[in-house]
């Protein structure tokens, strides 16, 4: 269908949202996103056609259009079938934002690879050819690629958002451009609430940056660990400090307990300047926890109910990661002095939603020794479901407490 049909087709229509997402409909191509486009469309305003004929261009107000152009019969070979689909229809759609050209879906040909040399990405490393890499769509000043190697859950390349700014992979999505395009339109217009969450990770088996070496046998020392982190511990220097990480890790060798001890001490220190300097401190925990996921687990274990808050800070806006971090560094005994953070642990996860969660950490709370001294239980610190329970946690802590006393 040429614009000039698809113009005439809705201007006639009674109901111009309905046709339109009709129309539109194969953006949707990943769960959950119909009722994104169909939110999207009910705020379009009218439509137009551009006097060439080669632009539709369809009005939502206050300068905001999206506008498409004709059909392309390119070659599109090696492309992911949910961007063919597009291009059958439209060979590029944008969305301007306040007057300027914010989205455009199509092949640019913007993209330079070179971008991925001026920082510390290995993004490039994943391509035969720098030249192969994938992009349908531009977004600002940044660009969605297509991973070469990871699959999303509709077995297409992953989209990832390759930063201008920092010259590296960003973000990563399990949706398809379709559902990309229309996240980022519903963004625009202010219909978060319609926006199904497609975060998405990387598997952990394409995570690792380089094969780990054959193990020269060394064992690493607090000496080594010192020399390796200290300076990108105290400068706050996140990439620094992950890059140290995934070295020590490709090395192969094995951590000595002084050398796991000052691993994790390190690593707890730079999440803690991080939150304090208001950093996102998730990358730090992230490696840590995929590349060493056994290092010290009881000596983690304590620095993480040491600095309860902290911790449970630099995992808020990833709270589906924190089943993750547990496996790793939280299934060990407490001990009774670690009980209160612990409970402040249980607290924070309550407050982000996560109620089983917090109601397994209160419970190994509970069946601590603690002092309610130094662990004071209250209900008022967790939502109206779990003030029953916390009631009885606090119930058998001071029984506890009073039984140790009398048998003193």
């Amino acid at each position: 269908m040429t614009n000039t049909e698809l113009y005439k087709q809705l201007s006639a229509a009674k109901d111009l949202s309905k046709e339109l997402v009709e129309h539109f409909s194969y953006l949707a191509d990943s769960d959950g996103f119909l009722p994104v486009l169909e939110a999207i469309m009910k705020q379009a305003k009218s439509v137009e056609l551009s006097d060439e004929a080669e632009l539709l261009a369809i009005h939502f107000g206050d300068d905001k259009e999206l506008a498409c152009s004709e059909a392309t019969s390119g070659d599109f070979s090696g492309w992911p079938a949910s961007y063919k689909k597009i291009m059958a229809k439209h060979e590029f759609i944008t969305f301007p934002d306040d007057g300027g050209w914010a989205l455009e879906l199509g092949d640019l040909g913007s993209l330079e690879p070179e971008m991925f040399e001026d920082g510390d990405s290995d993004f490039l490393s994943l391509f035969t050819n720098p030249g192969d890499i994938q992009c349908p769509l531009t977004d600002y000043s940044d660009w969605w690629v297509y991973h070469p190697q990871a699959k999303n859950t509709q077995g297409e390349p992953m989209l990832c958002l390759a930063s201008h700014e920092s010259g590296d992979i960003e973000e990563y999505v399990a949706c398809n451009i379709g559902s990309l395009f229309l996240k980022r339109v519903a963004e625009y217009l202010d219909l978060d609430n319609v926006i199904p969450n497609v975060a998405a990770q990387l598997p952990k088996k394409q995570e690792a940056k380089a094969p780990v070496a054959q193990p020269s046998g060394k064992e690493i020392t607090d000496d080594d660990i010192y020399e390796l982190f200290s300076a990108a511990e105290k400068a706050t220097n996140v990439p620094a400090f992950i890059a140290k990480l995934e070295e020590l890790y490709r090395s192969g060798n094995k951590l000595s307990t002084t050398g796991a001890d000052y691993l994790v001490l390190y690593t707890s220190n730079i999440i803690v300047s991080c939150l304090n300097k208001e950093l996102d401190a998730f990358p730090v925990f992230e490696t840590l926890i995929r590349l060493f996921p056994n290092a010290r687990r009881k000596r983690f274990c304590d620095q993480l109910c040491n600095n309860a808050g902290v911790f449970i800070s630099a995992i808020k806006e990833h709270k589906e990661y924190y089943p993750q971090i547990k496996a790793a560094y939280m299934d060990g005994v407490i001990d009774d002095d670690n009980a209160s953070g612990l409970y402040y642990i249980a607290v924070r996860l309550a407050n982000m939603g996560l109620i089983n969660e917090a109601l397994v950490e209160l419970k190994r709370v509970e069946e601590s020794n603690a002092s309610p001294t130094f662990t004071p239980v209250n209900p008022d610190d967790f939502p109206e479901e779990m003030k029953e329970r916390v009631a009885e946690v606090r119930e058998t802590l001071k029984n506890k407490f009073m039984q140790s006393l009398q048998a003193n």
